[in-house]
């Protein structure tokens, strides 16, 4: 039996239907992914559900019995403490009751005697006691201290108030449970917990999310909102994202064979409108006419296309970006906070072309060091808040890009266009209007006034002015913040070609994986670095994982002439290996023993594993410094032999996909889809060795 039943709702603003005709069940067990554009609805969806939204239209039923609770990104500043905001209010009024009937017992009235054991069987049914276990469990795995626990609500931060709202909806033990966003403003530890959570609990769940590694971990349907319309499927996050590419292929079919006949009829139209076959001609207008009313459904369908954008290559800068070397962050106390060190003497070192994702607790001081270094490369600039002592050397010519959470720099005076052209003068206007429209802020919205934007539009403004500047090192503080699904694998696929240097601090999964080549983690106020990216960072942070060598005041490695510093450790290091959300396997770092002049560095001289790989756009990885030497180049001819047979196989794959049989069949869709994507990455791989054998061989 469904616990929430929602049949036909729509909701409207004004004359504008926002969707319309959208059904839902949840149920006990149930894991709902609630997919699709920013705008689409699904924070409204989600109010409608926890009946908090009145609908426009149909219905929405549930057993009087049923709890439903609703997380969303808004929660209230209350001059209350956090622990009476979070205890579940129903638990606290029986709990209050049994009290006061308890005290009423002792007349030995049978009236009393009935009523109290009506309210412990009520109070027995919904858990007992076993609310205040519940939320002691809740508050610590969301992070939250002891010495929070009376802190007021309006005192924290709006990341503490969303963890708290969060909180509060998981501490009802709430039979249908409604989330937006709940991984924003988590650390990696948290959200560890909550899949956990949320895979232990009995009642039904559906999630608002666009951590794509969370969802498909967490999820297992997706109810799809995108033109208005919804649809569900059953199965994986991987799985929809699968059938949506064979749709896709399919669709694009049927959009090629509709523009064909519209131009047929038009071209029997033009040259018979006047003739002798005029009648007939004004029946194909009439055709034509029904055809055009067709068009509609396909333009829906494009608005799932993935957004692409490719970043211009930056100038070059030198070898070597950043050489930190004893950096100390931490801050003194005052204003009654007690002193408190971030990081002990550490050494860093980037180098040009990596993509380094920087890994670690909420409150462990990434943002403060990558605010140091960003303030590093302006001569006579302050030092952040935070930063205690030690030297950061900055490489030639190196143009910095600085992402933080804050958008101070916005004009609020000017247009996001405006804006755009103060980022990056010599860019275009077509050009700032594309990567607008990547991050959502298309059309007429780019001529708006920055000062109208939400919190989120702002944070994606900032965004496209980070990619638009021309820098060749990026420092990018959570940049998928406000990012709908595609926004997030676009933004991947531009990071992942950018030919410049990253540095990124993210809790998403999903871009950590695809993007960076060398993962940090900042833990116990050193700097460690390690193989195996984000599930090696999260058994770091953990203590599951093998130990990893602390980087203060570890020794530094001599520098090969115009080499990276050696690994102090010369260990080996495990391979790692894991799915990736978009249906690939991501491959962690290779083991094998560091030589001098390898980059496969600690942050501070000392390593956890060998030697480092770069990864290749088709995802592959390489040993970095290119072809060994010595080893043989190919000849083109067999090359391009290859090239043709490969190309051959992939027609066949493309027609296989528009077979019924398959797009019908998980298991064939999936294996067609999957070898689609592995010839693509091997066509490509064969053209850039065609490219290099032209070299060598002379063309």
């Amino acid at each position: 039996m469904s616990d929430l039943i929602a049949s036909n709702i729509a909701v409207a603003f004004g004359p504008r239907p926002l969707f319309e005709d959208v059904s839902v069940t949840v149920g006990r067990g149930d894991r709902v992914a609630l997919v699709g554009p920013n705008g689409a609805g699904k924070t409204t969806l989600l109010r409608v559900l926890s009946g908090q939204l009145t609908p426009s239209g149909g219905t929405l039923r549930s057993p009087d019995h049923i709890h439903v609770s609703l997380h969303d990104q808004r929660p209230e500043r209350q001059p209350i403490p956090l622990i009476d905001y979070v205890a579940p209010a129903r638990m606290v009024e029986l709990e209050a009751q049994l009290r006061s009937l308890e005290l009423e017992m002792a007349s030995g009235d049978p009236d009393v005697m009935n009523r109290y054991d009506d309210v412990r069987t009520r109070y027995d049914a919904m858990g007992g006691e076993g609310w205040h276990v519940l939320v002691d469990t809740v508050m610590r795995g969301l992070g939250f201290e002891d010495r929070q626990l009376n802190q007021n609500l309006d005192t924290f931060s709006g990341g503490e108030l969303t963890r708290a709202s969060l909180a509060r909806a998981l501490a009802g033990a709430p039979d249908v449970l409604l989330l937006d966003e709940p991984t924003n403003h988590l650390d990696m530890e948290s959200i560890d917990w909550l899949q956990e959570h949320l895979e232990s609990m009995p009642g039904g769940v559906v999630v608002v999310s666009h951590d794509r590694w969370f969802i498909e971990s967490v999820c297992t349907s997706v109810l799809e909102v995108v033109a208005g319309r919804a649809r569900r499927f059953q199965g994986s996050f991987v799985e929809y994202r699968a059938q949506q590419a064979l749709e896709a292929v399919t669709h694009q079919k049927h959009v090629e064979k509709w523009k064909t006949e519209i131009a047929r009829v038009q071209r029997f139209v033009d040259k018979f409108s006047a003739g002798t076959r005029s009648k007939q001609a004004q029946s194909r207008v009439k055709v034509m006419e029904r055809l055009r009313q067709d068009a509609p459904q396909y333009a829906d369908l494009r608005q799932r296309k993935g957004l692409d954008f490719r970043m211009p290559n930056p100038a070059s800068s030198g070898r070597t970006v950043f050489d930190v070397r004893g950096m100390e962050l931490g801050f003194d106390g005052g204003d009654g906070h007690e002193p408190r060190t971030l990081l002990e003497r550490s050494d860093l070192v980037v180098e040009k072309g990596e993509k380094i994702a920087l890994l670690g607790r909420n409150g462990s001081g990434k943002s403060t060091l990558m605010h140091a270094l960003a303030a590093a490369c302006v001569p006579h600039s302050e030092q952040p808040e935070g930063y205690r002592t030690g030297e950061v050397r900055v490489g030639y010519n190196v143009q910095p890009r600085l992402l933080s959470q804050h958008d101070s720099e916005l004009v609020d005076t000017h247009s996001l266009l405006g804006n755009m052209q103060l980022a990056a003068p010599g860019l275009g206007r077509t050009d700032a209007m594309n990567l607008l429209g990547l991050f959502a802020l298309a059309g007429d919205q780019a001529e708006q006034l920055v000062s109208t934007l939400s919190g989120g539009e702002r944070r994606r403004l900032l965004m496209a002015m980070s990619l638009a500047g021309g820098a060749n090192v990026l420092l990018l503080d959570e940049p998928t913040n406000h990012l709908d699904i595609e926004s997030r694998e676009a933004l991947e696929a531009a990071l992942t070609d950018y030919q410049g240097t990253v540095l990124l601090i993210s809790h998403d999964r999903a871009l950590v994986e695809g993007v960076a080549t060398r993962t940090v983690v900042l833990h116990e106020r050193t700097l460690h670095t390690v193989n195996g990216g984000f599930e090696a960072a999260r058994e770091l942070l953990s203590g599951s994982g093998a130990s990893a060598q602390p980087q203060a005041n570890a020794a530094r490695g001599e520098r090969a002439s115009g080499g990276s510093p050696r690994s102090s450790s010369g260990g080996q290091g495990a391979t790692t290996s894991s799915k990736h959300p978009t249906g690939g396997v991501k491959t962690g770092g290779s083991a094998g023993p560091t030589a001098a002049g390898s980059s496969g560095t600690s942050a501070g001289g000392g390593a956890v594993g060998g030697a480092r790989t770069v990864k290749r756009r088709d995802g592959s990885s390489s040993a970095r410094g290119g072809r060994p030497k010595g080893a043989k180049v190919r000849r083109p001819a067999t090359i391009e032999q290859e090239i043709a047979t490969l190309e051959l196989r992939f027609g066949e794959v493309q027609t296989s996909m528009l077979d019924p049989e398959v797009y019908t069949s998980g298991e064939k869709s999936t294996a067609a889809l999957a070898e689609h994507s592995q010839l693509e990455r091997d066509i490509a791989r064969r053209y850039e060795e065609l490219e290099a054998s032209l070299e060598h061989h002379g063309g």
